[in-house]
C-alpha cells in the first residue's frame, strides 16, 4: 500500500510539472531561434534561391538558412558556382519541413544543424565526416536516420531528444558514443554497435527497458551490456 501510495503521489507531482517543463522547452526553443537569428545577422551571407550562405575561408560553402517552404528538399551540391560542403547551425527552421536529402559533398553537419527542426525524415550521403553536437537535437517528428559509414565524429548529444527514433547503427570507426548521444530517445529500441566502440558516455543510451544493444561477439559493447542489464543480441545473428 505505501509503494502504491508513493507512485500515486509522484505522477500527481509529476503531472502538475508538465506545464512548467513544457513551458521551459518552448523558452529553450525561442532562446536558440534569437540566439541564432542574431548570429545571422552578423554574418557577410549570400543569398541564391531559397539559401542564405556563407563562403568559408577554403572558398567551400556553409548553408546558413533554408528560406524556402517547401516540404521535401535537397541540400544544393553547388550555389553560384561554389561548392556546398557544410549545413551549418540552425539551418532549417521552417516549420513544415518534412524531409530533408544531403548530398554526396556535404561532409559536415555542424553544431545544432537541425535543431528543433520537424522533419520527419532524413537521407544522408556517403562522404559525410562529421555530425557535430546537438546536430540533431529536438528533431522530435524524426522516425528514421542512416548513418554513412564515412562518418568518423558523432558530437555530444547529436540525437537527444528524438523521440521517434526506435533503431540506429553507428558506423564503423567510431570510437565512442559521447555523452547525452541518445538520450530521451525514448522509442530506441535497437542500437547496433561496431566492435571499434570502446567507451559508452554518460546518458549516451536512453533509459528504455526495451533496448537491445546489438555488437560483435566479445566487444566492448556485449560487457557494457552485461554491466548495465541491457539486453544484447550478437551481430550477424
Amino acid at each position: 500500500m505505501v509503494c502504491k501510495r508513493v507512485g500515486v503521489l509522484f505522477l500527481v507531482l509529476l503531472l502538475a510539472l508538465v506545464p512548467a517543463l513544457t513551458a521551459l522547452a518552448d523558452e529553450y526553443e525561442g532562446d536558440s531561434e534569437s540566439y541564432y537569428d542574431e548570429r545571422l545577422s552578423k554574418l557577410d551571407t549570400v543569398s541564391s534561391g531559397d539559401w542564405l550562405y556563407l563562403i568559408q575561408a577554403d572558398g567551400t560553402v556553409a548553408l546558413e538558412r533554408y528560406q524556402g517552404t517547401a516540404v521535401d528538399i535537397t541540400v544544393p551540391e553547388t550555389l553560384d558556382g561554389l561548392v556546398v560542403t557544410t549545413v551549418d547551425s540552425y539551418c532549417f527552421p521552417e516549420p513544415a519541413l518534412h524531409a530533408v536529402t544531403v548530398p554526396q559533398g556535404i561532409t559536415t553537419l555542424a553544431i545544432d544543424a537541425f535543431l528543433f527542426s520537424p522533419v520527419e525524415t532524413v537521407q544522408l550521403s556517403e562522404g559525410l565526416q562529421t555530425i557535430g553536437d546537438t546536430a540533431f537535437f529536438g528533431c522530435d517528428m524524426l522516425t528514421a536516420l542512416e548513418i554513412p559509414s564515412t562518418v568518423t565524429s558523432i558530437g555530444v548529444g547529436a540525437f537527444q531528444g528524438c523521440y521517434l527514433l526506435t533503431e540506429i547503427t553507428i558506423p564503423e570507426g567510431i570510437t565512442a558514443l559521447a555523452n547525452n548521444l541518445l538520450c530521451d530517445c525514448d522509442a530506441l529500441a535497437r542500437v547496433t554497435l561496431p566492435a571499434s566502440v570502446l567507451a559508452i558516455g554518460d546518458l549516451a543510451l536512453p533509459e528504455n527497458a526495451a533496448l537491445t544493444l546489438v555488437a560483435p561477439e566479445g566487444s566492448f559493447a556485449q560487457q557494457y551490456a552485461k554491466e548495465h542489464n541491457i539486453a544484447f543480441e550478437v551481430r550477424g545473428t
